[in-house]
């Protein structure tokens, strides 16, 4: 659930930024920043779910202990 509430923001996040880049700097540049800010996003996705590989991990090592 906290995935999908961070994947959520993170998408907010990269919407509002590209309204205020669309109205401050020409095409080109746009352009080039949300390429960034798409590759950010994914990279963050990416972090989020490598976390939660090690929660769920993490879990079934104390599920076995007991």
């Amino acid at each position: 659930m906290l995935l999908l509430l961070l994947l959520l923001l993170s998408m907010l996040d990269l919407l509002l930024l590209q309204q205020c880049v669309g109205r401050n700097v020409d095409h080109h540049a746009r352009l080039i920043v949300l390429s960034l800010l798409e590759k950010q996003l994914m990279d963050d996705v990416a972090l989020l779910s490598v976390s939660s590989r090690r929660s769920l991990y993490q879990l079934a090592l104390l599920s076995s202990r007991q």
